[in-house]
């Protein structure tokens, strides 16, 4: 989805111990290689097609076995209110990097992809367009992926983002219509005693498209 900029922080913090506590319990065989094979790039499937551990992004969006594991990351799911696809906690090791693309396709004219790095060091950066970033753990960000963008990790210490895929909702609009705003620091959000919305799924989220003699063609999408 285009933004007015290339890349917006959101004006809500998240607490960081309690991230990373959730990632460490996880166990290693929870963590899966890059689709395309990009060195140095695993990932944790938190959402997915049918709730399998894979890496598609067509199909009904069910939760996995890991995210059951994470109650933090589903209460903070449900704050910031999104109707959510697929969502994944990402690994970057040390020295590696995602290479420079542009995300295309149907599926990124209405999705939203978030960030909110877990395990970070002073050396991740994150460029899209003509700006970077280092997004420090604990804060929330969204990007043009539209724009060309890559991340490198020139640190010694393995990134984990948490990476969350969705088509937006009522609280999320509010926080991108605050986004670039001078807002005070926030502490960072806990859910406390008050009782959050359940998680809402994506059940349709591209179109069937059919050849001329009305058989369907199966989309080609960017991971």
């Amino acid at each position: 989805m285009q933004f007015s900029k290339p890349l917006l922080r959101l004006p809500i913090t998240f607490c960081v111990q309690t991230l990373t506590a959730e990632v460490a319990a996880l166990p290693p065989t929870a963590w899966m290689p890059h689709p395309q094979g990009f060195p140095g790039n695993d990932a944790v499937p938190l959402v997915a097609a049918d709730g399998g551990l894979n890496d598609r992004l067509r199909g009904v969006m069910e939760p996995t076995e890991h995210l059951a594991r994470c109650p933090y990351i589903a209460a903070l799911m449900a704050e910031l209110g999104g109707v959510w696809g697929r969502s994944r906690l990402m690994g970057l090791g040390p020295g590696a990097e995602v290479p420079g693309h542009v995300d295309t396709n149907h599926y990124w004219r209405t999705h939203i992809r978030i960030h909110i790095p877990v395990i970070t060091n002073p050396q991740v950066t994150f460029t899209c367009g003509d700006e970077s970033v280092h997004m420090a753990a604990g804060e929330c960000w969204v990007f043009d992926s539209f724009q060309r963008h890559n991340v490198q990790n020139k640190g010694k210490d393995k990134r984990v983002h948490l990476v969350l895929d969705t088509v937006g909702g009522e609280q999320l609009w509010a926080l991108l219509d605050a986004a670039g705003r001078d807002l005070a620091p926030s502490e960072p959000w806990m859910p406390g005693n008050r009782e959050l919305p359940p998680l809402s799924f994506e059940r349709v989220n591209t179109p069937a498209v059919n050849d001329a003699l009305g058989n369907e063609v199966p989309s080609r999408l960017s991971r």
